[in-house]
């Protein structure tokens, strides 16, 4: 059996037509829900928009202190 980082090693080496047949393979089998995609199309939003320094990051503990605080 492969590991997870095997098979993503394989996915990133697939030809963009033979990556769109296995999305839609997963997207057809609902192994990816709408919920998932909508996800995924804002994980990648977030993402490009770090990238291109519209955004910045910063570290998970200081977002769940300040969210800790704001609520408790």
């Amino acid at each position: 059996m492969m590991t997870l980082a095997q098979i993503e090693s394989e996915i990133d080496k697939l030809p963009p037509e033979k990556f769109e047949e296995l999305y839609d393979y997963i997207s057809e089998r609902r192994l990816i829900t709408n919920h998932d995609l909508a996800w995924g199309e804002e994980a990648s939003r977030r993402y490009n928009a770090y990238k291109s320094g519209k955004t910045s990051a910063r570290p998970v503990e200081d977002v769940v202190h300040d969210l800790r605080s704001r609520f408790s």
